[in-house]
């Protein structure tokens, strides 16, 4: 008879308990979700932490998360309590189990690394509850979070320019620097055999007893503007060779930073469809801050094309550019780019030319061949 009633109390204790946690049981449950640093390179490492917190008197035993995650941010170790263990990447997807104590919070960092670039982002994830006995249904209830990481592409090398290096950026910074600007006088300076008697300022001449010349600030006028072609063969809107696009992204990174660094003006624009961003265009700008806004539209920079390269340039000559020293960026040449190049030209503009090289092995036409 007691051990009956004792069964029944039990039986009784375990079916409320269910039941309480049915009701209560995803109440007062929060998780966050963030990346530290919020950028990153390739190559580099950030500190994804994850905290769930539960804000009631009822425990619990178990929770689970469930999200996405980009094979591309990868796990290299996960903390818990000061303790460090390696975690299995399962494609995909970022799962984890928790128990929480009444008003209690827990916190888990993960050492990820940044394998490619991209723009990472997480807007919500699945929590699912369960009772202590697990006799009742589990409770799954879907939680908004805001968590994104901008991993920016490598920094090629100099080395790896070939001469646009020396061409190219070289004209851009010469005339930038050098080239004067009449109507900008800094001063006055002696005045030597190489100067032109144009350049004499002759009212301080003749308040000095010598020759002096007006010396001008350097026109701020030129500007850099990079022209990025995501088709890598022209009879494809879609990924054909992928290789080569990451490597000139890598190159038009390097290209943009060496602007940044010697105070050039500089933007970008692609033929890329749409990004997180919208349009992968930029407008003209210098600084740091400016350097920024350009690494995010390479990050998130589509390798398929929403226009043919060539009607693009036929765009951008529409946009009446003028003194711009311009950099096309294409893995293939035909006639249309050939001559949107050429109106680019007519408008006086500078305009080189950076053929990305072809990945051996990949598809090309037969009329490229």
């Amino acid at each position: 008879m007691q051990v009956g009633f004792i069964s029944l109390t039990v039986a009784i204790l375990v079916v409320l308990e269910a039941v309480i946690y049915r009701f209560f049981g995803r109440k007062k449950i929060t998780y966050t979700r963030e990346y530290e640093p919020h950028t990153a390179f390739e190559g580099e490492k950030i500190v994804m932490t994850e905290k769930i917190a539960n804000a009631k008197l009822l425990p619990m035993p178990w929770v689970r998360v469930e999200s996405m995650l980009s094979p591309h941010l990868h796990y290299l170790a996960y903390e818990k309590d000061g303790e460090t263990g390696k975690r299995k990447q399962v494609y995909g997807e970022h799962n984890s189990v928790f128990s929480i104590g009444p008003y209690s919070t827990v916190i888990r960092k993960y050492t990820m690394l940044c394998e490619k670039r991209g723009y990472y982002a997480l807007r919500a994830v699945n929590l699912t509850c369960q009772d202590i006995f697990g006799i009742g249904e589990p409770q799954s209830a879907e939680a908004e979070i805001n968590a994104a990481v901008t991993v920016y592409p490598r920094i090629a090398d100099f080395t790896e320019l070939g001469d646009i290096s020396k061409s190219m950026m070289g004209d851009v910074v010469v005339r930038r620097w050098i080239a004067e600007d009449p109507f900008m006088i800094r001063g006055t300076r002696d005045y030597t055999t190489s100067d032109p008697q144009s350049k004499i300022n002759w009212k301080a001449s003749a308040r000095t007893g010598s020759f002096v010349v007006n010396e001008n600030d350097p026109t701020a006028d030129i500007k850099l503007y990079i022209l990025f072609n995501v088709q890598a063969d022209r009879w494809f809107r879609t990924d054909v060779d992928p290789d080569c696009i990451e490597e000139g992204v890598s190159k038009a990174a390097a290209l943009l930073q060496f602007a940044a660094e010697h105070g050039i003006t500089a933007a970008f624009a692609s033929n890329s469809v749409d990004s997180p961003l919208g349009e992968n265009r930029t407008g003209f700008g210098n600084g740091s801050g400016h350097l920024g806004e350009l690494f995010r539209q390479l990050a998130c920079l589509s390798r398929e094309s929403k226009v043919n390269f060539g009607r693009f340039l036929s765009e951008e000559t529409g946009r009446g550019l003028t003194d711009c020293g311009i950099l096309v960026m294409t893995a293939y040449w035909d006639d249309e780019i050939a001559e949107g190049v050429e109106n680019l030209r007519r408008e006086g503009n500078l305009v080189e030319i950076m053929m990305l090289d072809r990945t051996p092995g990949t598809f090309a036409s037969e009329k490229e061949a």
